[in-house]
């Protein structure tokens, strides 16, 4: 079953982190390429192919990087992370069905949680990898906690950054932090009515006003990072990249038809509950999304717990890979 989705509450979701990144702006900080060039390629899947990294010792355990955006793609993850993460373990990279480097996605396709979670066993088996870990940011957070419950017995541990499990408390959440940021610029009437729409009470509603509330700040995409001199992080990385300008629109087909499934933006209270994989998350000191009660649920299991990374936002694989990768290597060395 599918919910009626409009165009600006799709809008809202999708630019709410992949298309603000893309727009460069501002003073950009200067990452070292990596040392490791891109080690990817279409790997067939099921009934489509998919762009697949691939970085590590073969017989070291595995770790799946889960993209958010939705249908972002995993290329600004691969450029900060590829070789921080494959030192003692093999880093899987994958463009999801739909999206960036992969095929796009098919006329009236199926897309939905199920579909997603069956292209990564699938994959898991085509490359020969048992059993491995799964790290979902943002959007990718729901995505990798249905797999893992899904997949109990081929998923050892879970580890999100950053997660969305519940879109009320989401942008509720992110509709605060704009409203502060708002007044913080001397904004004060355009704050004021973006404190209004949290008293909507329907979700759909919420998100529907989400883009104009995101377009009253100055800068959107200064809501999503700690420092200054990573707005426009993305464009600087992506600028020679070398992929054609048609593949970085059409995850946007694959997040419409992702977010207009109902199991997608339903609360994951229930998925939640049933994950019994030791679990991690990492949180950004300044990061808009993740609410309080999406904290609470998750740092509330038995076997989980979280870890604040100081000096980032949403993206702290970005604003502080070192530090990221030592926590994902403890957790997953424990």
């Amino acid at each position: 079953m599918t919910m009626p989705i409009s165009l600006s509450r799709r809008q809202a979701l999708v630019s709410a982190t992949a298309l603000a990144l893309v727009s460069a702006g501002g003073a950009v900080a200067q990452e070292p390429a990596p040392r490791t060039p891109i080690q990817g390629r279409l790997v067939p899947v099921r009934d489509t192919r998919l762009w697949v990294e691939d970085y590590g010792p073969r017989d070291a355990p595995a770790l799946l990087y889960v993209h958010g955006g939705p249908g972002l793609g995993v290329f600004e993850f691969s450029h900060f992370m590829r070789d921080r993460l494959s030192r003692n373990r093999r880093l899987i990279l994958v463009d999801q069905r739909g999206v960036l480097r992969s095929d796009p996605l098919g006329e009236g396709a199926p897309m939905n949680l199920d579909v997603l979670s069956a292209d990564f066993d699938a994959l898991r088996e085509g490359l020969g990898i048992p059993r491995w870990s799964v790290f979902g940011h943002s959007w990718g957070g729901p995505i990798a906690l249905h797999y893992a419950v899904t997949h109990e017995d081929t998923v050892d541990r879970v580890i999100f950054e950053n997660t969305v499990l519940d879109a009320d408390s989401t942008a509720r959440n992110m509709l605060t932090h704009t409203a502060e940021a708002l007044t913080t610029a001397g904004k004060a009437r355009d704050a004021a009515a973006v404190r209004r729409l949290l008293g909507t009470r329907d979700t759909k509603a919420l998100w529907d006003q989400m883009d104009g509330a995101l377009n009253r700040l100055p800068s959107r995409q200064s809501l999503y990072v700690y420092d200054p001199k990573f707005l426009g992080f993305y464009g600087r990385i992506s600028a020679d990249a070398g992929i054609p300008d048609e593949r970085w629109g059409q995850g946007m087909k694959m997040a419409m038809a992702l977010l207009g499934d109902a199991d997608a933006l339903a609360p994951a209270w229930n998925r939640l509950s049933r994950l019994s994989q030791p679990t991690l998350l990492l949180r950004g000191q300044t990061d808009p999304s993740i609410s309080p009660r999406e904290i609470a649920a998750v740092t509330g299991k038995p076997n989980a717990r979280m870890v604040e990374v100081p000096r980032s936002g949403h993206f702290i694989h970005v604003e502080q890979p070192d530090a990221i990768a030592a926590e994902v290597e403890r957790f997953l060395t424990v």
